[in-house]
């Protein structure tokens, strides 16, 4: 999967099964690939944000993680720009 915000600005939380990440996409050049491990929760869209998402397959909630591998604490992960 790969996130791309076209316009404004959104966070993004990520989880692996053994780190936590956020970035921050806010330039349209920003791209961000994941992979279906990656538990993710996008959050803080600027009023003009435009995310794109694109994906090999439709999507099924059978190959998606629903919940967090560990809780989150958006406060305590380190930024990391797209």
């Amino acid at each position: 999967m790969v996130l791309h915000c076209v316009a404004g600005s959104v966070d993004v939380y990520v989880q692996t099964p053994t780190t936590d990440q956020h970035f921050t996409l806010n330039s349209a050049d920003d791209y961000l690939f994941l992979d279906a491990q990656d538990w993710r929760l996008m959050h803080r869209f600027s009023p003009d944000a435009l995310l794109m998402v694109f994906a090999s397959k439709p999507f099924e909630t059978t190959i998606y993680y629903e919940s967090p591998y560990r809780p989150v604490n958006l406060r305590s992960v380190t930024t990391a720009e797209g």
